[in-house]
């Protein structure tokens, strides 16, 4: 589970968290790989994703997709040229 500093920082309780794990069936939002909530490391749940700009909480995501999504600075131009470059990849 996230810490306490955590969830208040993207303005969320321990149930509103606990929600959106039930809402995604505890799976990752992108990947969809499963990650269980009572795991004690913070890098082992399921990370808060929200919108840079607006603050708006947009799901739960892995860590891996987590980063990823910040390595392309959520711009969905940047993640469509990479889906375009791998797909045309050799």
């Amino acid at each position: 589970m996230p810490t306490q500093k955590v969830l208040q920082k993207h303005g969320l309780s321990l149930e509103e968290y606990g929600q959106l794990w039930i809402e995604q069936e505890g799976v990752c939002g992108i990947c969809r790989c499963k990650y269980i909530p009572t795991k004690p490391k913070i890098r082992e749940c399921l990370h808060i994703d929200h919108d840079h700009l607006t603050g708006k909480i947009r799901g739960l995501l892995c860590p891996s997709c987590n980063i990823g999504l910040g390595a392309f600075k959520d711009n969905p131009t940047y993640l469509k040229s990479a889906i375009q470059y791998l797909e045309e990849a050799p």
